[in-house]
């Protein structure tokens, strides 16, 4: 009966022990992307090194479609100064500035309009929107905003709840259990 046991337990725990194996060899070869938010610019003729947001950072959200991010690619200091304001905004195609873009984004105005009334200041406005995603992606984003010690956080989002990327009604979507969505996005 204990042998009977014992190898029933080995037969149910062998899959998980070799998966996880597989994942820690997995982890080690480097193999994946790197879905880190922004990334370094090295320097170049003795200026500071400055982050940018990481482009593939949809790819996420959006598996196996070659989507890339439409972000503006907003440089900014890697280390903070004292004289330096960094806003971050958060949110979708609105946010990236669709159907404008670039120079009528409103993270973009928000800028010019900062820099304009705070000339002493080094304003830095970064615009983290990707396009058709919702609030899961948003707080999945939170830690790597907050360790880049912003002053203010805008959030604009609500478009994107229902169709967005993980939303219940999405092409990519994991049902409505937000804690498998949560160990999905952590994994």
């Amino acid at each position: 009966m204990k042998k009977q046991l014992l190898f029933r337990s080995i037969a149910i725990l062998l899959p998980f022990v070799l998966i996880f194996i597989l994942e820690i060899v997995l982890r080690i070869g480097g193999y994946g992307e790197s879905y880190q938010l922004f990334h370094g610019i090295p320097h170049v003729d003795n200026k500071p090194d400055y982050l940018v947001m990481n482009k593939k950072i949809a790819g996420k959200y959006f598996k196996d479609n070659g989507l890339r991010s439409d972000n503006q690619s907003d440089l900014f200091l890697k280390t903070k100064t004292d004289s330096t304001f960094r806003v971050v905004v958060q949110g979708a195609s609105t946010v990236v500035g669709f159907p404008f873009y670039r120079g009528a984004s409103f993270p973009r105005l928000l800028k010019h309009r900062l820099s304009h009334t705070f000339p002493d200041k080094n304003i830095e406005v970064i615009n983290t929107g990707i396009t058709a995603v919702n609030s899961y992606t948003l707080w999945d984003l939170t830690d790597d905003i907050i360790e880049q010690k912003p002053d203010l956080v805008i959030i604009y989002a609500g478009h994107n709840e229902y169709y967005g990327a993980l939303g219940v009604g999405s092409s990519i979507s994991y049902g409505s259990h937000s804690s498998l969505i949560s160990i999905f996005l952590k994994g």
